[in-house]
């Protein structure tokens, strides 16, 4: 019997294998297809109706719909990774609660603490350095690197929020020891499909939509440049791919940290394509 505690473990219990957690987070997402449609279905129709909102209002708007915006993802990526973690299949009306409250309040701190470990300095040793781009560039890619490494560390907040998990960041950042970079190639390598399909949509949608309007984020995304109705159907395209990849992402994100905590839910409960977890018969326990 292999003995389980409610306690996160003080490391990470396995090294991520960066090519296998990609294609199985493709092919968990790919053969559920119908179940990202359906968890997307009610955020997706936030997401729209606060672009119109925020077009309508002339951008006057744009933080409060940003924040909403990044509540209606919060409420689609708890649905999915509780679909991959517990095996619950998305209802297409969602139940809020706790749970998407606390992914989403991660969602904007670990943000807030990026920038002040990237933009700040990076602002400051910009001025010092007289705002000369050779000089400025040497610092900002190690900048860069060193966000993309604490979010890579900190990451595991989500998943263990959408499970109901007392995992903290400090909790993540001792169980992503030794795999943020494994991550970081991860989300990179599962990243190249996405790019491709955006080359293929902005090729084919390119003179309806204006590149402008849809890649500067302002209210041209949607208007006469869009080519009217074809061009805000070219929209729509862009957020279903956007969806699909995202449930790609947040898979990966699952996968991973099942994979480096040791994580397995309740006895009652079997993960997609999982084993039942041995119980030690505290019916608490959750980490190998």
């Amino acid at each position: 019997m292999t003995d389980l505690s409610a306690t996160p473990p003080s490391g990470p219990v396995a090294r991520l294998p960066v090519f296998q957690t990609v294609a199985d987070a493709y092919r968990f997402t790919l053969q559920r297809i119908g179940q990202v449609l359906t968890a997307a279905i009610v955020p997706f129709g936030i997401s729209m109706s606060l672009v119109v909102l925020n077009v309508g209002t002339g951008g006057t708007l744009s933080h409060f719909t940003m924040l909403l915006d990044l509540f209606a993802y919060a409420v689609f990526a708890v649905a999915w990774h509780r679909a991959l973690l517990v095996g619950e299949a998305p209802s297409l009306i969602p139940r809020l609660g706790y749970r998407q409250l606390r992914f989403w309040l991660m969602s904007l701190l670990i943000p807030l603490i990026l920038v002040g470990l990237v933009a700040v300095p990076a602002v400051v040793l910009g001025y010092l350095a007289g705002g000369e781009a050779s000089a400025v560039g040497l610092f900002l890619l190690p900048l860069v690197l060193c966000g993309l490494y604490v979010a890579a560390r900190f990451s595991f907040v989500f998943p263990a929020s959408a499970v109901d998990e007392r995992f903290g960041l400090g909790a993540s950042w001792r169980t992503t020891a030794g795999n943020a970079w494994r991550l970081i190639g991860a989300y990179l390598l599962a990243s190249l499909p996405m790019l491709l399909a955006v080359v293929v949509l902005l090729a084919l949608s390119g003179p309806m939509l204006g590149f402008g309007g849809l890649l500067g984020g302002t209210g041209e995304a949607v208007g006469p440049a869009t080519g009217g109705a074809l061009g805000i159907l070219a929209i729509v395209a862009f957020s279903v791919v956007n969806y699909i990849f995202a449930a790609v992402f947040v898979s990966l994100l699952s996968l991973s940290f099942r994979t480096c905590t040791g994580w397995v839910p309740h006895s009652g409960h079997l993960p997609p394509g999982g084993s039942a977890p041995r119980d030690d018969g505290s019916g608490d326990a959750r980490y190998h």
